[in-house]
């Protein structure tokens, strides 16, 4: 159970973390004039948390733009969220009925139950971490659209996309969209 509030606890956070940094975005592309109200928080996250949360893009582009580090920061939160899924089922044990017994004497170990929950995270990370500068990972967005399409279709697919990525997307856009009717 504490596993499970903790995931939900990161969730939320990295959830608010995405609303500010989508905000930011919003409002350094001059899309939107948010109000006097939310200048306090965006400042807050401008000056003390983007820096942190965004430090590879200084790598990448040291005199770079404000919305080029929170672009990078959406984007490595679409891609962890994207390929988790399949990085779990990738790395998951063989099944023990397509494979060859093995000698296994009792259950599995805690040891390696961590190991088989936290190398994909690891993985993932590192690749978010890696590829989210160059904003490819945007292009998982028409990639989740259409593969959601193909499963409400029953069409088979090879690739599998965690449920988490389309509840992002929704409390996203939801968040987004509440934000702005109440610009008003």
């Amino acid at each position: 159970m504490l596993r499970a509030i903790s995931a939900d606890a990161i969730f939320i956070a990295t959830v608010f973390v995405e609303i500010i940094a989508a905000l930011s975005l919003i409002q350094s592309g001059h899309a939107i004039v948010l109000r006097e109200e939310l200048e306090p928080v965006l400042a807050v996250y401008r000056e003390q948390a983007l820096p942190f949360l965004a430090a590879g893009t200084n790598a990448v582009w040291p005199s770079r733009p404000q919305w080029f580090a929170d672009a990078s920061l959406l984007a490595s939160v679409f891609f962890f969220f994207f390929f988790i899924a399949q990085a779990r089922n990738a790395m998951a044990p063989c099944d023990e009925t397509l494979q060859p017994r093995l000698d296994r004497s009792g259950d599995v170990s805690r040891a390696e139950k961590f190991v088989d929950m936290a190398l994909p995270v690891v993985l993932c990370v590192f690749g978010a971490l890696v590829l989210a500068p160059t904003l490819l990972p945007f292009l998982t967005l028409p990639a989740a659209l259409f593969l959601g399409v193909r499963r409400l279709l029953a069409l088979p697919s090879w690739f599998q996309v965690s449920r988490s990525y389309y509840v992002n997307l929704l409390c996203l856009g939801g968040a987004l969209l509440g934000i702005s009717s109440l610009q008003n």
